[in-house]
């Protein structure tokens, strides 16, 4: 009888060591399962914060030479700024109005020139015949609650917006050619518009 007892109980003894390592080995499973998952997860966010980011990135330098990167539509507030410029006019067939002007001419770039939440543009033309030889116009506009404001106009062949800041808003550079000289003005916000504030030159090669 104390044979049989001890049999029994040396089975149950078993038993309880094997339902033991089992529950610890689903355990472990199951931590390096979570493991496995959280790293995946961390990698996939940060994969996509990273796209996020390149996606998010601004265009910074613009030329005659080069499109827009990332072209939005120019808002309508800007259209009627352009429409009235004398200079965008001149490209009016005869018995056109102002208001006929399309806003294909155009094409705008979003950019945070301060460090505001809403996005500033810099406009361009599209039309050939608002460009010059090496030269395009620029127009530069500021938001302001719920509409733009006008802070420079200006032809260049390049234009690049700087990291260093004036009032808190960024500076610009300007180039233009010529057959022999590289021209190069430095433009910082005064509060209310963009003015010259550095000009230098250098001969081309």
């Amino acid at each position: 009888m104390m044979t049989f007892t001890r049999r029994v109980r040396q089975y149950l003894i078993f038993l309880v060591c094997a339902l033991l390592i089992e529950v610890s080995a689903t355990g472990f499973r199951g931590v390096l399962a979570s493991v496995a998952f959280d790293r995946g997860v961390t990698a996939l966010s940060n994969t996509r914060v990273q796209q996020r980011k390149r996606n998010t990135r601004e265009q910074t330098k613009f030329s005659a030479e080069d499109a827009i990167q990332r072209p939005v539509d120019v808002p309508i507030d800007i259209l009627k700024l352009l429409r009235n410029d004398e200079r965008n006019q001149t490209c009016l067939i005869k018995g056109q109005l102002k208001e006929d002007m399309p806003a294909s001419w155009f094409v705008a770039s979003e950019i945070r020139l301060s460090n505001g939440r809403s996005s500033d543009l810099i406009v361009t033309a599209t039309n050939p015949c608002l460009n010059g030889a090496n030269v395009v116009p620029f127009w530069v506009f500021r938001k302001v609650s719920d509409r733009h404001t006008l802070v420079l106009s200006t032809t260049a062949f390049a234009l690049e917006i700087l990291n260093t800041r004036s009032k808190n808003y960024r500076n610009m550079r300007l180039t233009s050619l010529t057959a022999t000289m590289e021209h190069t003005t430095i433009y910082k916000f005064d509060g209310n518009k963009y003015r010259e504030w550095q000009r230098f030159q250098k001969t081309i090669g």
